[in-house]
C-alpha cells in the first residue's frame, strides 16, 4: 500500500484535481490520499489557509470580514463547477458561516484542509476520512496507540479513501492543528499507522535539489538519500521536506518518495534507510550553507577534561539565544554562531564568558559563511574531505575551519562570506552527479 500526500500547490485548482485523479488512478497501490488545504494556483495568488487565518484575524479584531469569506467560498464553488462534482456543498459552507465568529483558531483554519478534502473524495468517488475522527494529539505529539485503533477501526471496510491533513484531536476532542507543514508530518502519520510499503510526498518540486538554484542554475535532483542525509539537509534549511515528518516513516523504515505533480514522469527523489544496496549513488548527497555567520573560539588549559566548563560555556552562549553549533578540539571549543547578530551584543557574550569561564583565550570571527556537504559517503572514505579542501584552496578559497566528528556524515566548512557561492559552485560541480537511480533498484514499488 502507498500513502500519497499531496501539498497545497497540488490541490490549487481543479486543474490540480485532475492531475492528482491521474496519479492515484496510473498505481492500484495509492489507496490512501492525505491532502493540504487548496495552495496557490495560476488563478490564486493566496493559500487558503492564508485565507482562513486572515478571516479568524478579521474577527478577532473586530472587523468586517464579509469580503474575504465570499472569496473563500467562491474559490471552493469554481472548484465544485469545474469540475461538476455532484457535492452539495453549500450546506456545509453554510454551517461554517454561521458559526464562524464563534469557532476557535485551530478549528477555522483547519477547515482549508477538510473542505479540500472532500471536494477530492467526490472527485475520485473515494469515501473520505475526518482526520478528526482519529488523529489523537497530546501536547502536539502524536498518539500512536489511540490513532492506530481510531483509523483502523474507520477503514476497515474501506478500499480506497482520502484523508484531510494538518489537524487532529487533544484528549477534550478539541481540534488541534499541527505546525505548519503539519500536512507533510499528518501524511507520514498515516503511512505509519496502516504501515505502507511507501510514503509518497506530491509537491511542485523535481524532488530536492542537490544545490540552491539560485546559485547553480538548473542543478540536478538528488535521486536517492537516506534518512540520515535527509534530516541534516532539512537542518540546514532545505525546503522541500518538513523534517518533522521524517520520524513517523523511519520508525518503520517506510520509503519515502518525493515528487512533482506536475511532471511526475522525472522519478523525483527517493529516501531510504540506507543507500548501501544503491550501486550508483553520488559520492555527496547534497550542499547547503548560511551567511552572516560567527565563529567563537575559547581557549582554557584542559578544557577537554572539565565537564563542567563546557556546560557552562554552553550556558552562557546559549543564554543569548543565538542558533549555534559548537565543536570540541584539545583546550578549545569553536561555536558557530548565527541568528540576528550585532557588534553590541557580541561583545556583551565575550565579556560573559570571561566573566564566567575565564578562558586563556577568545577570539571571534565575523562574516564567515558555513557550507555544510551532507554525504554518508564521509563514513568509509577518510581522504574525501581533505580532497574537498585542496579543491577549495586550489580555487583560492581558504577554509577558516572545518567541523566534523568521527560518526557525522556532514563536514562544515568555514569560509569568507565573498567566497559562498564559488565555494558552493566548485563542491557540487566536482563531488555530484546524478544517479539515475531505478525505483526497482530501491524498493518492490
Amino acid at each position: 500500500m502507498i500513502v500519497a500526500k499531496f501539498g497545497g500547490s497540488s490541490m490549487a485548482d481543479a486543474d490540480q484535481f485532475k492531475k492528482v485523479r491521474q496519479i492515484l488512478n496510473q498505481n492500484p497501490k495509492r489507496r490512501i490520499a492525505v491532502v493540504s488545504a487548496a495552495g496557490k494556483g495560476v488563478n490564486n495568488p493566496v493559500k487558503l489557509t492564508d485565507q482562513l487565518i486572515q478571516i479568524y484575524n478579521l474577527i478577532q479584531a473586530g472587523e468586517d470580514y464579509a469580503d474575504q469569506l465570499n472569496e473563500v467560498w467562491h474559490r471552493i464553488e469554481t472548484i465544485v463547477n469545474e469540475l461538476d462534482l455532484s457535492l452539495s456543498i453549500h450546506e456545509e459552507l453554510a454551517a461554517i458561516a454561521q458559526n464562524v465568529q464563534h469557532m476557535t483558531y485551530a478549528e477555522l483554519v483547519s477547515r482549508g484542509e477538510y473542505l479540500t478534502a472532500k471536494l477530492l473524495a467526490n472527485y475520485l468517488g473515494w469515501p473520505m476520512i475526518d482526520s478528526a475522527d482519529f488523529l489523537v494529539l497530546n501536547a502536539g505529539q502524536v498518539d500512536y496507540q489511540q490513532s492506530r485503533q481510531r483509523l483502523l477501526e474507520l477503514g476497515k471496510h474501506i478500499e480506497h479513501c482520502v484523508i484531510s491533513g494538518f489537524y487532529g484531536v487533544d484528549a477534550e476532542n478539541n481540534i488541534t492543528l499541527l505546525p505548519r507543514g503539519g500536512g507533510d508530518t499528518s501524511g507520514a502519520v498515516v503511512a505509519n499507522l496502516v504501515n505502507a510499503n511507501c510514503y509518497e510526498n506530491w509537491t511542485d518540486t523535481n524532488g530536492i535539489l542537490a544545490v540552491d538554484p539560485r546559485i547553480v542554475a538548473n542543478p540536478d535532483k538528488i535521486d536517492v538519500l537516506s534518512y540520515d542525509e535527509l534530516q541534516e539537509l532539512s537542518y540546514l534549511g532545505v525546503k522541500v521536506f518538513n523534517e518533522e515528518a521524517i520520524q513517523p516513516v523511519r520508525m518503520k523504515q517506510i520509503p519515502i518518495r518525493i515528487m512533482n505533480t506536475n511532471q511526475p514522469q522525472l522519478g523525483g527523489t527517493f529516501v531510504v534507510t540506507n543507500k548501501k544496496n544503491v550501486a550508483d549513488a553520488s559520492t555527496i548527497a547534497g550542499v547547503a550553507g548560511k551567511q552572516n555567520q560567527v565563529i567563537l573560539t575559547v581557549k582554557k588549559y584542559q578544557l577537554s577534561n572539565s565537564v563542567n566548563a563546557i556546560i557552562d560555556l554552553i550556558k552562557v552562549v546559549n543564554a543569548f539565544h543565538f542558533k549555534s553549533t559548537y565543536s570540541l578540539s584539545g583546550d578549545s571549543i569553536n561555536f558557530v554562531l548565527s541568528g540576528h547578530i550585532d557588534q553590541s551584543t557580541l561583545d556583551q557574550l565575550v565579556t560573559q564568558i570571561k566573566n564566567d569561564i575565564a578562558p586563556d583565550a577568545i577570539s571571534l570571527k565575523t562574516g564567515v559563511a558555513k557550507i555544510a556537504v551532507v554525504s554518508e559517503s564521509f563514513y568509509g572514505r577518510p581522504k574525501l574531505v581533505g580532497k574537498m579542501i585542496d579543491l577549495l584552496e586550489s580555487n583560492g578559497i581558504r577554509v577558516q575551519q572545518v567541523i566534523q566528528t568521527s560518526t557525522d556524515i556532514k563536514v562544515v566548512f568555514g569560509i569568507a562570506n565573498q567566497d559562498y557561492q564559488r565555494a558552493i559552485k566548485c563542491l557540487y560541480q566536482q563531488f555530484f552527479r546524478s544517479s539515475q537511480v531505478d525505483a526497482r533498484m530501491i524498493m518492490n514499488y
